[in-house]
């Protein structure tokens, strides 16, 4: 799926390189899971877009870009300056 390719996309560009492979899956699937979860659907169309980039050649489609637009408002209340 398109999802799928974007988490390892993302995975691949924001995580260390030299994490093994064991983690490399568990944090596609965790970022599988994000995804998911924050998926933009038709009633938010006007505040909440994915967009996927694919390259097309003869034997398959490659996701090779994506971009969450999200201009929802924040439903957090973040209280600062915050005491540490």
């Amino acid at each position: 799926s398109e999802l799928a390719q974007v988490a390892s996309i993302m995975v691949e560009s924001f995580y260390n390189a030299k994490i093994n492979k064991m983690w490399s899956r568990l944090y596609q699937l965790a970022e599988l899971n994000r995804l998911q979860q924050n998926f933009a659907y038709p009633d938010q169309a006007d505040v909440h877009k994915m967009l996927v980039v694919e390259a097309h050649d003869k034997q398959d489609d490659n996701v090779v870009g994506f971009c969450d637009v999200d201009t929802r408002p924040c439903t957090t209340k973040v209280k600062l300056p915050r005491p540490y």
